[in-house]
């Protein structure tokens, strides 16, 4: 089992995580001030591993177009059964398809995606090529640095779980994905850390900083 099918399995169950955790109701905020700051009404997006397509309806519902493309069938099955005139869905994996390669996007978003691509620096430099002069891309992966992933690693590598971390390629920093986009092409706009609701994450923030406490980091990115 790959990724996309692992994910593909349990896609209903991932969509209604917003509602019920408060971790993903966490992202969310997240996520949501930061598409309110740097992606405009009438913005061409492309949202890149959409799942089931949470944050393409928000920004169709700001007045975005926006394409969601993810590499399960199942979740783009959900995300056309939200009708919404503004948002379109395919299934596509990452790097992005030649034909994706030939359009280009005001802003380009991956939540929660990259950690499961093979070849991290293709997709990134696919990105580049879809994404125009002065436009945003908006990523988040694990934080390498979290005290909470290495714990999980660790117990993965014991006990086998949790089951999804056997497809997790890649964690980084604001500044490491800054090095694989290279500063000829992009300004690093802000980074944030977050994640940080779950039990043990909670005690970590009482003494660590949010560097080492929270899961997950976003980070903006704006192409010269």
């Amino acid at each position: 089992m790959n990724a996309v099918d692992f994910h593909s399995d349990i896609a209903k169950a991932f969509g209604d995580r917003y509602q019920r955790s408060s971790d993903f109701q966490e992202r969310f905020a997240v996520w949501r001030s930061l598409l309110d700051t740097y992606i405009q009404p009438g913005s061409n997006v492309l949202d890149a591993g959409c799942g089931t397509g949470i944050f393409s309806h928000y920004l169709s519902s700001r007045g975005c177009t926006v394409l969601g493309i993810d590499g399960s069938a199942e979740m783009i099955r959900l995300c056309r059964q939200q009708a919404n005139p503004g948002a379109t869905f395919r299934v596509s994996l990452l790097p992005l398809a030649d034909q994706l390669a030939n359009e280009q996007f005001d802003a380009i978003l991956s939540s929660s995606v990259l950690e499961y691509v093979p070849d991290l620096v293709t997709t990134l430099a696919s990105f580049t090529t879809s994404l125009r002069s002065g436009g945003y891309l908006i990523v988040s992966l694990p934080n390498r640095y979290s005290v909470y992933r290495i714990l999980e690693r660790i117990g993965f590598h014991l006990t086998g779980r949790p089951p999804y971390l056997q497809h997790v390629l890649h964690y980084g920093t604001a500044r490491s994905v800054a090095d694989q986009l290279t500063a000829k092409h992009y300004h690093l706009i802000t980074s944030q850390t977050f994640g940080g609701t779950n039990s043990i994450a909670r005690l970590l923030r009482t003494c660590l900083p949010a560097t080492y406490a929270d899961t997950l980091f976003v980070a903006v990115f704006q192409k010269k």
